[in-house]
Parts: C-alpha cells; structure tokens; sequence
C-alpha cells in the first residue's frame, strides 16, 4: 500500500507541473466544453500523453486517460480502426433505415491508467480496460469509448468515479484527436519550448 501511496504522489506532481498543453478539442456531445491533450517530453522516462476526457460524474473535475508515449502509435491506429468501423457502419444504418443499435467494437485498445481529479486531489486506477462502441441515439451516430469497470483510487477504495466517456459524432471529430496523437509533434512542441527557455537564461 505504502508503495501504491508513493507512485499516486509521484504521478500526482508528474501531472501537475511536468507536462505541456499539446492541443485542444471539442465533442459536440458535450456542447461549450473543451478538452485537453498533454504530454511529458518524450526525452522522459516512462514519458506519458494526458488525453483528457469528459467524466461520468459532475463530483469529478477532470478525467485523463495516460497513455505512454511507447503506445501512442498504437492507441491512434485503434482510433482510426474505429473510424473505419464507424463510417461504415454508419452508412449501412443509414442505408437500411436502422434507428437503434448498441454494439462494441471489435478493436482491442491496450489497458491505460486513468486519472481523475476528485476535488482538488489527482486519484489513480491503474491498468484499465476501455471498450469502443458504435451507438445510434435519437438519429445520432456514435462513437463511444468509455471505461469497462467502475474506478477506484488506488490510495482510497472508497473513492470511485463511474468513470470517463469520449463521445465522436461524426469522422471530423475523430480526426481533430488522431491528426495531434503525433509523436514528432510532440517532439516539436517541447524542442521549441526549449529554444525559448534558452533565450532567457
């Protein structure tokens, strides 16, 4: 426990001071709300992105997936995996008039850790499952990536959270999240962070 303590304070001053702002997005799903995605410098180790999402519960301010930075090639290409699944399945639906249908998609994302900030403290579950799924709702076509199981902070099992939702309605919105999962942006982002910080010692 006493180590589990530890890695939860680790990771919560990682959050908090190390990362950068790498870009911003919307879901239309959630209308007036922004989102963001953060990154170490990959020059870090166990470097990780904090992509950002909407929580299940209002208590929860903030909800990220950590996906590291090893994994992120892989996380876009199950994103855009998704988006083909959804574009066709969205035409079929609308081919053949169907107006209700929930079903996951057969994309296996890796387990992620998920952070969540629960008051003014960062909470940590670890090595969680998220499921996709394709989802129409009053004429909408969805796409839903949500975590399988309720979260438990790792420093106090009785703080939960339902968890997280990222909600697409259309391709554009996949593609405003997959075109800045980029590792070389990254990469530019924290090199020109440092020219700059270079130009005021």
């Amino acid at each position: 426990m006493k180590k589990i303590f530890l890695l939860s304070a680790f990771m919560f001053s990682c959050i908090s001071y190390a990362q950068e702002v790498l870009s911003t997005y919307t879901m239309s799903y959630f209308p007036g709300e922004k989102y963001e995605i953060q990154a170490d410098n990959p020059t870090e180790k166990k470097a990780r992105v904090y992509f950002g999402t909407s929580p299940k519960d209002n208590i929860v301010k903030k909800i990220d997936i950590l996906i590291p930075i090893s994994d992120l090639d892989k996380f876009k290409s199950d994103l855009t995996k998704c988006k083909e699944v959804y574009s066709n399945w969205k035409k079929t639906a609308i081919e053949n008039k169907v107006t209700d249908l929930d079903k996951d998609i057969d994309v296996k994302f890796s387990r992620y850790d998920i952070a969540f900030l629960y008051g003014s403290k960062w909470n940590f579950d670890f090595s969680k499952t998220i499921i996709p799924r394709f989802k129409i709702i009053n004429g909408k076509y969805l796409f839903i990536l949500s975590n399988e199981y309720e979260l438990t902070s790792s420093s106090n099992k009785f703080m939960t959270t339902k968890g997280f939702y990222l909600v697409f309605n259309d391709e554009q919105e996949f593609d405003q999240v997959i075109n800045n999962l980029d590792v070389n942006k990254i990469d530019d982002l924290f090199k020109s962070k440092k020219k700059t910080d270079e130009l005021f010692k």
